[in-house]
């Protein structure tokens, strides 16, 4: 009996997050659709973050639209953003040609307007793909890349997840002086 209980309790309040999630994503779409054209991007792409990993579909619909928007507003802070957030759902759908030319588009806008994290997302973005689609020589130089931009803002959290990425790569190309030298960066 107790059990049964517990169950049920267990059923409704996973049911009620479930709800209250969705509710919130349903707000934050409202407000999208009501807020000035200029906050406009900003806030659907906060809604295309919000299905990331559980609705692809819907993560590149307000992505694109934010993309929409922003370049309609001359927004390139956001239009960058959104370029890489629909080049991340090519590449989510096994389109990896289009995911990097997407956010090869982001990275130029990104180097443009002088967004610093904006480039070092786009590049770590392009080593998750090339290591992904097995190129590791393009994954290597954009992961020593992001690295160095890790290094010069002394991010030292990144730095390590970074090094350690690299060590992985090397590891797997069977340069096991190279992946030591990374892990041993990554653990410092």
């Amino acid at each position: 009996m107790r059990k049964s209980i517990l169950l049920i309790i267990c059923f409704c309040v996973f049911s009620l997050l479930k709800v209250n999630g969705q509710t919130k994503i349903d707000t934050l779409i409202r407000t999208a659709e009501k807020a000035e054209p200029a906050n406009q991007p900003k806030l659907f792409s906060n809604v295309a973050w919000a299905f990331y990993g559980k609705d692809f579909d819907k993560f590149n619909l307000y992505a694109t639209k934010a993309y929409q928007i922003a370049t309609k507003n001359g927004d390139h802070y956001y239009r960058a953003l959104t370029l890489r957030q629909i080049g991340i759902f090519y590449d989510v759908n096994g389109e990896a040609k289009k995911a990097i030319a997407l956010i090869d588009s982001a990275l130029v806008i990104n180097k443009r307007i002088d967004d610093i994290g904006g480039i070092i997302a786009c590049v770590s973005s392009l080593g998750i793909i090339y290591f992904n689609n097995s190129n590791y020589e393009k994954a290597l130089a954009y992961y020593q890349e992001t690295l160095i931009y890790y290094e010069k803002k002394k991010d030292y959290s990144n730095m390590a997840n970074f090094a350690g990425n690299i060590g992985g790569i090397y590891r797997d190309l069977n340069e096991g002086k190279k992946a030591m030298e990374y892990y041993l960066k990554a653990s410092e």
